[in-house]
Order: C-alpha cells, then sequence, then structure tokens
C-alpha cells in the first residue's frame, strides 16, 4: 500500500498511515487541499526546519545531557529520548485543524508514540542512511507530482518559503519514518509467520497487536512531562 505523509503527520492520500491515527486523507482535492495549505503555514510558523530526532535520542540513556545539550524547549523526557514542544505543537495544529477535541492530549499521545517507536526501531537496527531517505522522497515526489495529486502537493508547499525548503523540511520527517516503517515491517511480518491466519482475519489481529505495541513501548520510555 503507497502512502503519501504530508508534513510529519500521517495525513494520506491512501487510508494507512504509520501510526494509525489521525483522520486519513482519502483523495487530494478540495476541502483536504486546503486543511493540507491551512497546515503547511502553521508547520512554517512552528518547526520549519523539521525535527531531528538524533539530538534527543541517546542509545545510553544520558537524558541529563540531552535536555542539556537541546535547542528547542522539552515537552516530555523518556528513558532514551525526549519529545519537543515543537514536534507536540505540530500534531496539535493538526488536531485542531481536523476539528478534533482534546487536540493538545491527542498531540502529545502521537508524540509519544512516535518516538517510542523510533527508538524499538532503532535498537533493533533498523536506521536509515541519508542516501535512503533522498531516494525515497524522489519517489514520493515522483508520485506527488503525478496529475491527480498535484493539487495537494502545491497545498502542501504554500506554508514553505520554497520548493527546497519543503523537501529539506520532509527529510527530517523521514529520517525518523523510514526507520519506524522498516520496524513495523518486520514485526508485521513476523507475526504473519506466527500466527497463520487468513489475511481478512490477519488484518484484524494484526491492527490490535500493532496497538499492543505501541502501548508497550510508549511504556518502556516511562514519558515524564517537564512543561512548566
Amino acid at each position: 500500500m503507497k502512502k503519501i505523509i504530508i508534513g510529519g503527520v500521517a495525513l494520506v492520500v491512501i487510508a494507512g498511515g504509520i501510526l494509525g491515527i489521525g483522520k486519513l486523507y482519502t483523495n487530494a482535492t478540495g476541502a483536504n487541499a486546503v486543511l493540507e495549505e491551512k497546515y503547511s503555514s502553521e508547520i512554517n510558523e512552528i518547526a520549519a526546519e523539521g525535527i531531528d530526532y538524533s539530538e534527543y535520542y541517546s542509545a545510553e540513556g544520558d537524558m541529563e545531557q540531552v535536555i542539556e545539550n537541546a535547542e528547542e524547549e522539552i515537552a516530555e523526557v523518556g528513558e532514551n529520548i525526549a519529545i519537543t514542544e515543537e514536534e507536540v505543537n505540530q500534531y496539535e495544529a493538526f488536531y485542531e485543524l481536523q476539528g478534533e477535541k482534546d487536540a493538545e492530549e491527542k498531540a502529545l499521545s502521537y508524540a509519544e508514540e512516535r518516538n517510542a517507536l523510533y527508538v524499538k526501531a532503532i535498537e533493533n537496527g533498523y536506521d536509515v542512511t541519508d542516501e535512503e531517505v533522498y531516494a525515497y522522497l524522489d519517489e514520493l515526489k515522483a508520485m506527488l507530482q503525478e496529475e491527480n495529486n498535484q493539487e495537494m502537493y502545491h497545498s502542501a508547499m504554500e506554508g514553505f518559503e520554497s520548493e527546497e525548503d519543503y523537501w529539506a523540511y520532509e527529510f527530517t520527517v523521514y529520517k525518523v519514518d523510514l526507520p519506524i516503517q522498516k520496524y513495523n515491517a518486520a514485526m508485521e511480518e513476523a507475526y504473519r509467520e506466527k500466527s497463520n491466519l487468513n489475511e481478512n482475519e490477519f488484518d484484524k489481529a494484526w491492527s490490535e497487536e500493532f496497538e499492543e505495541i505501541k502501548e508497550e513501548a510508549v511504556k518502556e520510555q516511562n514519558f515524564e512531562n517537564k512543561q512548566e
């Protein structure tokens, strides 16, 4: 299943998404393009340069050093990674544009799951090189430039000063998301091999299993609120 993920949150053209949370876009026209343009502007105001998780991750769990070196305000600190307020604000803006209730709570939950899964991916050897990210972005760019996706593509870039700035931001998004994708794919395949279920049964069972994986990953990080 091919996905288009715009702006760092699961905004997808075909139902799916790395974390399976948030409202999903099912087409690239009309109100969705308008929302994408608004969200793009929000992103440019909040964190136009993106967030480099490697600056907030510590394999050894030396979070005091991470916090000391942090260039951004920290919202929560886990055992191996810190969540920035900028990141939470990005997701909150998305949920608010979608008209969701409890946008802040949902944004923080999303951030916890994304950060916790990133830690699991890196711990299990699913990192990516810059070259892999650029290759993926080339594929994504080609998909977005297809005729039926062009309106969303242009809307997504509206909030950025240039197309180059937009893709620089997306690089930071996929530097995180691709390791998570690799980890999720490996976990799904392992579950498929041991479950011996037909496709319809498997989809439901895996969905439930993945929810447990996310929940356990968040528990392992034991996030603590650092907002004053």
